[in-house]
């Protein structure tokens, strides 16, 4: 679900949304994997690091994944 909400995050909005004001700070190829040795069995890691990214992009992730059943831990 995780990579799901990622992937469509990085797409081009259509037309109508952007002529609305909508566009995306996600890059393209960005994936999410699932916690290393040690990590709570929760966690989630980008393959890009937050700091790398633009702060409307991390908003644009964290803002998604915590309205989502990706954050549940239910579905990666």
């Amino acid at each position: 679900m995780a990579q799901g909400l990622l992937d469509e995050l990085s797409r081009k909005p259509p037309a109508a949304e952007q002529q609305a004001g909508y566009s995306t700070r996600v890059r393209s190829g960005t994936a999410v994997t699932g916690p290393r040795s040690g990590d709570p069995e929760d966690t989630l890691r980008l393959s890009t690091a937050p700091g790398s990214l633009t702060a409307a992009g991390l908003a644009q992730i964290v803002c998604t994944f915590s309205d989502s059943a990706a954050a549940e831990g239910t579905d990666r």
